[in-house]
């Protein structure tokens, strides 16, 4: 079981041959018995003023004033009783130690209990009540220090969560600019991919103007291929001119009808792609194979015009 601090007080007896200040005395006595501190602390601070020097009655004006629940002043008078008497000083540092205690100034209480034990090793209740003021001295430094590790505690936490909440925002700030860096990224390929497609389309653009070109050249060779070709077939035909006239002049019509074929159409070759080079190298071949067949049919025919023998002239 737990004891409590013993808080016992005892009165002095006032003895003095000055009547005024008996009188006074006893009257404040009389109070303090009655359990009228108010009125005690009165008498006594009147006693007072007329014998500062008498410890009875600091002493007795000390436990008015702890009655009255006023531990600070009761504190000053009872060390003024100790400081100014050299008898009793035991009770004085005992009640000094427990006005202390109410004013809970635990170090200076049990520093007045140890001084009253080392007057009056015997007084068990200043024994006790140093017993009880160093478990509470313990207790509240065993509490100073729990308070105290909790701060480190909620000081450490709280550093800890501003360091991850910092790397949590670098984190961030990274990812945010690792997106960023993907979206310019993108961007660029997307800017990249469209000029590309821009430029692929104007190649084909000029590729579709050069074929346009090049097939209007080729109608344009086949129309005056064709045009060759029908005046070559107007050469062809025999004449109908009688006598040695038409056979002094068929060489020299062969000849005409030899130099009179049309030569194909210089083309620029960087103007014209490979197929249409081929297409055109057949058509050339073509026409001269037909020109060769022309001339070869030409040939037989004036042979055929110019073998007969004319009969003698007998």
């Amino acid at each position: 079981m737990v004891r409590s601090v013993l808080f016992a007080l005892a009165l002095f007896p006032i003895v003095s041959h000055a009547q005024d200040y008996m009188n006074k005395a006893l009257e404040a006595q009389g109070y303090y018995n009655k359990g009228e501190y108010q009125n005690a602390i009165n008498g006594y601070k009147a006693a007072y003023n007329e014998k500062p020097d008498n410890y009875q009655v600091s002493y007795n004006l000390g436990n008015a004033y702890y009655k009255a629940a006023q531990y600070d002043t009761a504190s000053m008078y009872f060390s003024i009783a100790k400081d100014i008497s050299n008898e009793n000083k035991a009770k004085h540092y005992y009640n000094l130690g427990n006005a202390l205690f109410q004013s809970q100034k635990y170090e200076a209480s049990r520093d007045a209990y140890i001084e009253c034990l080392k007057l009056d090793p015997k007084d068990n209740d200043a024994r006790h009540n140093l017993f009880m003021v160093q478990e509470m001295l313990r207790n509240k430094q065993m509490q100073q220090q729990h308070q105290q590790q909790l701060k480190q505690e909620q000081q450490q936490n709280q550093e800890e969560k501003k360091e991850k909440e910092e790397k949590e925002q670098e984190k961030d700030k990274q990812n945010s600019e690792e997106q960023k860096d993907q979206q310019e990224q993108s961007q660029q390929q997307q800017n990249q991919e469209n000029n590309d497609q821009g430029n692929g389309e104007k190649d084909q653009d000029q590729s579709g103007d050069s074929e346009q070109q090049q097939k209007q050249q080729n109608q344009q060779d086949k129309q005056g291929q064709k045009g060759q070709g029908q005046e070559d077939q107007q050469k062809d035909k025999p004449r109908q001119d009688s006598g040695n006239a038409n056979d002094q002049n068929a060489p020299q019509n062969q000849q005409g009808d030899q130099s009179s074929v049309a030569e194909p159409k210089q083309i620029n070759p960087d103007q014209i792609s490979k197929e249409d080079a081929e297409m055109i190298y057949k058509a050339i071949e073509a026409e001269e194979q037909e020109t060769m067949e022309k001339l070869k049919n030409q040939r037989v025919m004036q042979s055929g015009s110019t073998g007969q023998k004319a009969e003698k002239q007998w």
